[in-house]
């Protein structure tokens, strides 16, 4: 299953593919090359921000939250809308249990970073407290859209940290050793699913207490 990540990537839809812009397409490039960030930063079809940004990270940041590992405080100049705040308690949960080939690290001293960046699209990471710009432990690899339901987030999220987990760290999670979990909305709440049969075995925040014996 150490391969799954890729191919996962791959098989975005096509409808998906064509509704992504062309910025957005230079955005997703930023992690495939390596934080190759030139085309982004001299992409001139970007409008000029309207609002204030933030200057520490290689791209537009227009707003900011950041909390703790396992504390519910979010810091920020405004209160974080709560479907970004609620996928990220989801997915922190689920990172509990159900890993294999290697441990997670303890992520005791590690904070969250909720970041809108062009006003319209979303990114997320979990990096060192005393680290600062992108470049977490675990990022995400697309941007989310900002007007996305709140079953959608806590799914976008956990897909986006599990590819993480899988392609770069080469964790498999949430795996009971023969079947890697797929995270989907099912009728309106974000399950986890056999891959094989897109059963659905346990909600998407609560995988430690759904699924006790695998699956």
């Amino acid at each position: 299953m150490t391969q799954r990540y890729w191919p996962r990537q791959q098989m975005r839809s096509a409808t998906q593919t064509a509704a992504v812009s062309t910025r957005r397409r230079v955005e997703k490039g930023w992690h495939e090359d390596c934080h190759n960030w030139d085309d982004y930063i001299h992409d001139e079809s970007r409008p000029p921000s309207a609002v204030a940004v933030m200057t520490d990270y290689p791209f537009d940041v227009t707003d900011r939250w950041t909390r703790t590992w396992r504390t519910r405080h979010w810091d920020g100049a405004t209160e974080i809308p709560s479907r970004w705040a609620n996928a990220v308690a989801a997915v922190e949960n689920d990172l509990s249990c159900w890993t294999r080939k290697k441990p997670l690290p303890d992520f005791t001293d590690h904070e969250w970073d909720v970041l809108v960046i062009d006003s319209d699209n979303v990114l997320f990471q979990l990096r060192q407290r005393d680290s600062t710009g992108w470049g977490g432990y675990l990022m995400t690899e697309n941007p989310l859209e900002t007007d996305r339901p709140a079953a959608s987030c806590i799914v976008f999220l956990a897909d986006e940290v599990q590819g993480n987990l899988t392609g770069h760290r080469r964790i498999d999670w949430p795996s009971a050793g023969w079947d890697v979990l797929d995270p989907r909305v099912v009728d309106g709440t974000a399950m986890w699913c056999r891959t094989r049969d897109a059963t659905p075995i346990a909600r998407v925040g609560a995988l430690c207490t759904d699924c006790t014996t695998g699956w």
